[in-house]
């Protein structure tokens, strides 16, 4: 007799619907109050800032999901009663919540008083010897994204370090005799005693790197026109790695108001070194400039430099407060969509999906944060595959590794592994793909046996966009590059979609409890 299919209608259930609610909220109301209180005229660029700035908003909105899904697969009927009014308040306490913690990100200064930290160091990306010739003059700004981050929630109070703030850093140079980097820094009153001021530093040979300061290059502070020799600061710095370097400024050369604190290099003999600021990429108050030796012009973020004071009580307080006052701001966001009554029957009888979603979320989150920034790493990884795919193969090739040189040979046809062709791109969507399928399948599935599949299925994704980039190189050197090079632009992610179903349905056998049930109950047809 034919046993009927059983289809899961998890797309209808109601709850559903209320995680779209809740995912909407949760990606609106904190990138708007965010927008209100962060200085700038381009919204899109706020909201953008906001996204990617708060680990926590989007790990709760994985962990969440997971949780829902979890909980309509699991069968039992779902309490979700609640009362609009009540909704309605937990909402707007919700929002206000979210206002106090972008309201403590309003002031660049005065998280860094606080307590933020930079976090990692910078590589400078080492040019070709043919790089410098015809080079334009200007600021040179070198950012790793990912590596290096500004971290407000390191002066917060029970800051949980995977879920940290992570704003994105890069530095900014002077290159030329004639150029100025200038910080505007605002004093509500004229000081009554000397001020130190402190900054993040960098420096590099304009030539050499030999980890060398030049000494015949002097670096000065220009506080409101009067000189302040900072050369020692930035000499007591390993060649580009950045660092707080700070300076004591008279209290006759500050005021009230609008104080202008300029950085200019002087060389007597010899080659200059450039020197520079770590700027916040993103945050916009027109108060960070460059003169590239006709006019000032706005630098991409905000330089890291503050004055040693306290700040108000109430920044400092709602600062200090901002990781609770965010975590308090999603769980009443939760209560509004969800109700109490959803909440409670979830803390009672869906113990197990809550701290598995949890665990789950945090674990994928991590990884794709590890991937996200170790695409150097993956860049060079890639690099190095290719080229031993290439010989093996018999072909005469070659590669460099060279900073941001990531390059493969064979002919005449040369390829530039950068970052974003490194795989990790990949990685992250094989992570977030296997993922939802396990969410759905997981009553039919050894848990255990499928969370060990995400490392072969990792490594896989990777290895298949090492294979593609070899299809590339063999047919540019053999075939046509104009070809190679239409491949390379089109195939990336078909060649993923490929790879993920075939990788799913060569592995389902050895994850799931009961082939034969299995395969009708999802309607896998083989």
């Amino acid at each position: 007799m034919k046993q009927p299919e059983i289809i899961i209608k998890v797309g209808l259930h109601p709850i559903l619907f209320r995680l779209l609610a809740f995912l909407a909220a949760l990606f609106v109301l904190f990138p708007l109050a965010f927008s209100f209180f962060v200085p700038g005229n381009d919204l899109f660029q706020k909201i953008s800032i906001a996204l990617n700035i708060s680990r926590f908003i989007w790990l709760s909105g994985i962990a969440i999901s997971l949780f829902v899904f979890l909980a309509v697969a699991s069968g039992k009927k779902l309490k979700l009663k609640f009362s609009k009014k009540n909704s309605l308040y937990l909402l707007i306490a919700s929002l206000l919540l979210f206002s106090a913690y972008a309201f403590s990100l309003s002031d660049f200064d005065g998280m860094l008083r606080e307590g933020a930290e930079v976090n990692g160091t910078f590589a400078l990306q080492e040019l070709p010897p043919d790089a410098n010739i015809g080079r334009q003059r200007g600021p040179m700004i070198v950012s790793n994204p990912g590596s290096e981050s500004l971290n407000p929630d390191a002066g917060r109070f029970l800051t949980i370090p995977l879920l940290a703030d992570s704003l994105q850093i890069s530095e900014v140079f002077l290159e030329a005799r004639d150029q100025k980097l200038r910080k505007e820094v605002i004093l509500e009153i004229q000081p009554a005693e000397d001020l130190t001021i402190t900054w993040q530093g960098v420096w590099h040979g304009s030539l050499f790197f030999d980890n060398v300061f030049n000494p015949y290059t002097e670096v000065f502070l220009q506080v409101n026109g009067h000189d302040y020799n900072v050369t020692e600061q930035y000499a007591s710095l390993p060649e580009h790695v950045s660092g707080w370097l700070e300076i004591t400024i008279s209290k006759e050369h500050l005021k009230q108001g609008s104080n202008k604190i300029e950085l200019l290099a002087k060389t007597s003999e010899g080659i200059e070194e450039n020197v520079g600021f770590v700027v916040g990429k993103g945050f916009a108050r027109d108060n960070s400039t460059l003169f590239d030796g006709s006019s000032w012009k706005e630098v991409d973020g905000e330089i890291l430099m503050y004055t040693k004071q306290s700040n108000n009580f109430l920044f400092s307080a709602l600062f200090k407060l901002g990781f609770i006052l965010k975590f308090l701001a999603v769980a009443l966001l939760f209560l509004a969509v969800f109700g109490i009554t959803f909440t409670r029957f979830a803390l009672s009888k869906l113990r197990k999906e809550l701290v598995f979603s949890i665990l789950a979320g945090g674990l994928v989150y991590w990884f794709a944060l590890v991937v996200e920034e170790s695409t150097k790493l993956l860049a060079e990884s890639t690099t190095f595959f290719v080229y031993f795919l290439l010989k093996v193969s018999g072909f005469n090739a070659a590669f460099t590794l060279q900073g941001a040189q990531l390059t493969v040979q064979l002919n005449q046809f040369a390829i530039r592994i950068s970052e974003a062709s490194a795989g990790a791109n990949n990685v992250i969507y094989f992570l977030v793909a296997f993922s939802v399928l396990l969410l759905f399948n997981w009553k039919y599935l050894h848990l255990k046996k499928a969370l060990v599949m995400y490392i072969p299925g990792a490594f896989g994704a990777f290895m298949v966009n090492v294979l593609r980039l070899y299809i590339v190189l063999v047919l540019g050197a053999f075939v046509s590059p104009d070809t190679a090079r239409m491949l390379n632009e089109a195939t990336g992610l078909l060649v993923f979609v490929a790879y993920f179903v075939l990788f799913w349905y060569l592995t389902l056998g050895f994850m799931e409890k009961r082939v034969k049930e299995l395969k009708k109950k999802l309607r896998i047809r083989q």
